[in-house]
């Protein structure tokens, strides 16, 4: 008999809710039941767009809506705990985008509330999704470059424009280390299997429109023994954006759509969707293996969003942080 189709509301109709119904429009095993916005035109026209047979203009009436199994919080980051928290209680599953919360605590209760419900929470980390990170991922378990001794990785370009609650670090938690950095800490700690242990990082403001640290520049140490260093920069007029590993039996280089190793290179194309159908598929999927997804909200709450904590007191304190679950 056939699996029945994962009903799915979306919270949050902006720009990044459009790529994930995309996404979700190629996968046989979900259906888009519902839109939430505050904007009711917003709501309706991605309702109409995608199908969705309601739209509403709160988070409550979604979630009573009949037909809804799952939801995807793509709200302003502060307000990822409280949508979160709510579909667990209400029974739902949960894809939350990056960064998975603003602070430690936020994230704790969001992972508490999905657990105590019996439902799967997932955190929106799409780099882990595409086929260069993987290919690297792989190559690393794999040992071709033997032990990880040196991760450096570096995003940087100019960025001064995005939605308005973006420039509000109440709102945002910082664009540079909540918005980038849950980004490309997720990256080099699930590439190196490992998580941080102590965080060193400073900060500085160099245009206004953030009001917020905008380049950023952190230092980890990892428990597999590995350093690595990360440059976050919207300020940067080259546009920069690599990883390199450094282990002690060669060099691991990714890029957005390959790997090299030793300085052989592998092509890994990112396809028309980037990694945000497989992600998507991987939520549907956990859900109806009723296992722990890739990227759940325990795993990415205790790596990436514990180094994110740490950094952040780091910024404020300019000293070296220990990286812990409180």
């Amino acid at each position: 008999m056939a699996r029945e189709r994962i009903g799915i509301a979306i919270l949050g109709a902006g720009g990044i809710a459009g790529a994930h119904l995309q996404a979700l429009n190629t996968l046989p095993e979900g259906r888009l039941v519902a839109t939430c916005d505050l904007d009711a035109a917003r709501a309706r026209a991605r309702a109409e767009e995608f199908g969705a047979e309601h739209f509403f203009t709160t988070w409550e009436e979604t979630l009573a809506c009949p037909g809804v199994d799952a939801v995807i919080v793509c709200l302003p980051n502060a307000l990822h705990r409280d949508a979160v928290v709510e579909a667990a209680r209400a029974g739902k599953h949960v894809l939350v985008e990056k960064p998975m919360a603003t602070t430690l605590a936020d994230a704790s209760a969001m992972v508490e509330a999905a657990e105590a419900a019996g439902v799967t929470l997932m955190v929106g980390q799409v780099l882990r999704f595409y086929a260069a990170n993987r290919l690297a991922r792989q190559f690393l378990r794999e040992g071709r470059i033997g032990r990880p001794r040196n991760l450096l990785r570096r995003r940087l370009g100019v960025f001064h424009d995005w939605v308005a609650w973006a420039k509000d670090p109440a709102l945002c938690g910082g664009i540079t280390l909540y918005g980038f950095g849950s980004h490309e800490v997720d990256m080099m700690l699930w590439l190196t299997d490992s998580r941080a242990t102590r965080v060193y990082a400073e900060g500085e403001q160099i245009h206004p429109v953030w009001r917020d640290y905008d380049d950023v520049s952190l230092q980890m140490r990892l428990a597999n023994g590995c350093m690595a260093a990360l440059q976050l920069s919207t300020n940067c007029a080259e546009t920069v954006w690599d990883c390199l590993v450094i282990g002690d039996e060669g060099t691991l280089a990714v890029g957005s759509d390959w790997v090299s190793v030793n300085g052989e290179r592998t092509a890994a194309p990112i396809g028309p969707a980037g990694g945000m159908t497989a992600q998507l598929a991987e939520f549907l999927a956990a859900i109806n293996e009723g296992r722990e997804p890739e990227a759940s909200g325990r795993q990415v709450r205790d790596t990436t969003m514990a180094a994110l904590e740490a950094a952040r007191r780091s910024l404020a304190s300019h000293a070296v942080e220990a990286v812990t679950l409180e």
